[in-house]
C-alpha cells in the first residue's frame, strides 16, 4: 500500500467562544471578514481577533500569514500608504505564552515590556511585503493515530494547531484628513513543506528546503545566496540596479509574477533575472521587453525552466 501524504491547512477564527473556519464566515458578497467591518475606527481604538492555523493533513509544513492587495474606496484622494501608516499590528503568539486569549485592559498593556505581544509593523509596512506572522507546524495527525510531533515521536494530546491573537491599533496621531476613508485588504495564508530538518526522503535528501519571500529585497538576497526560493506574492522591481541574480538553486514562482518597471536596458549582460543555472518554475516575468526577462550566462550547472511565461 502506497499512501501519498497531504499538505492541508485551515485558518479558523474565534467567534463567541467557538472556533469557525474563515471559509464559513462569509457575508452576502461571499467575503470573509477577519475584523468586524462595522467598527467605526478612531485614533486610539484597538481591535482584537484570535485565530488558529490548523493542520488538516499529515505532513509538517511552514506557513506565512500576510496582508496583501490593499485598496481604498475609489473616490479617495489619498494614497493607501497615507492611511495605512496610522495603523499598527501586534501579535500574541500562544505557542510561546500561556495558551489563553489575552484580555488587555488597555493598549498600554499590549505595548508594555514583557507583555508577550510583538509589534510586527505598521499596516503600511505589511502591505509592502512584511509578514504578519510565520511558524512551523511540526505536529501531524495520521488517520486512526494519535497526534505526532515529528521531532519527538508520538505524543498523546499534542496540538496540531497554532493559536495567535492579532491586535490592530489606530495611532493617536492620525490626522483629520483620513476621516471617512475605508481600507480593504486581503488576508493571505500560505503553507509549504517543512525544511529538510523536519521532512526528509528515504535518502535523507533536502528536497523541500525553501526560503519564502514576499518582497524584492528578500528575493534578491535569497537568490544571490543560492537558496531554494518560494515566492508568496507578486514582486515589483522598480530600478535597473535592483535586477536579480540567481546563483543556482530553485526559484519557484508559485504562479506569481516578477514585474520589471525600470528604465529600458540595452546591455546584453543581464536580464530582469540573470542565472548561472538551477531550476526556474511556475513563474511569470513581465517587463522583459525593456532588456530581457531571463538571461543565462556562464552556466555552472544545468538550467531547467518549466511552466514559465517570459515577456
Amino acid at each position: 500500500e502506497i499512501y501519498i501524504g497531504t499538505l492541508d491547512v485551515e485558518l479558523e477564527k474565534q467567534v463567541g467562544g467557538a472556533w469557525k473556519s474563515l471559509s464559513e464566515l462569509t457575508d452576502g458578497a461571499n467575503t470573509t471578514k477577519l475584523f468586524d467591518n462595522n467598527i467605526r475606527w478612531e485614533p486610539g481604538y484597538t481591535a482584537l481577533e484570535t485565530i488558529k492555523v490548523v493542520n488538516e493533513g499529515d505532513l509538517a509544513f511552514k506557513y506565512v500569514l500576510s496582508f496583501t492587495d490593499g485598496s481604498l474606496a475609489e473616490e479617495s484622494k489619498l494614497s493607501i500608504e497615507n492611511v495605512a501608516k496610522y495603523f499598527d499590528v501586534w501579535v500574541y503568539d500562544h505557542r510561546d505564552n500561556e495558551n489563553v486569549v489575552p484580555a488587555p485592559a488597555s493598549y498600554a498593556d499590549i505595548t508594555a515590556k514583557n507583555s508577550g505581544w510583538e509589534n510586527t509593523g505598521s499596516l503600511e509596512e505589511l502591505l509592502a511585503g512584511k509578514t504578519v506572522l510565520d511558524g512551523n507546524m511540526v505536529t501531524v495527525r495520521k488517520e486512526g493515530q494519535e497526534a505526532t510531533d515529528i521531532n519527538k515521536g508520538t505524543t498523546d494530546g499534542v496540538a496540531t494547531e497554532d493559536t495567535y491573537t492579532i491586535a490592530l491599533h489606530m495611532k493617536e496621531e492620525a490626522t483629520a484628513d483620513v476621516m471617512g476613508q475605508r481600507i480593504t485588504l486581503n488576508v493571505k495564508l500560505v503553507a509549504y513543506q517543512m525544511s529538510s530538518t523536519q521532512e526528509t526522503d528515504g535518502l535523507g535528501g533536502n528536497y523541500d528546503d525553501f526560503t519564502a519571500v514576499m518582497n524584492a529585497e528578500d528575493l534578491s538576497n535569497a537568490l544571490g545566496a543560492g537558496k531554494n526560493v518560494l515566492m508568496l506574492s507578486n514582486i515589483a522591481i522598480e530600478r535597473a540596479d535592483d535586477r536579480l541574480n540567481m546563483a543556482g538553486g530553485v526559484l519557484d514562482g508559485n504562479k506569481e509574477t516578477i514585474t520589471y518597471a525600470g528604465e529600458q536596458i540595452n546591455e546584453s549582460s543581464m536580464g530582469v533575472l540573470t542565472t548561472t543555472g538551477g531550476i526556474v518554475r511556475n513563474l511569470t516575468i513581465a517587463g522583459g521587453e525593456n532588456g530581457r526577462a531571463l538571461y543565462v550566462t556562464k552556466l555552472t550547472s544545468d538550467l531547467f525552466v518549466s511552466d514559465c511565461t517570459l515577456s
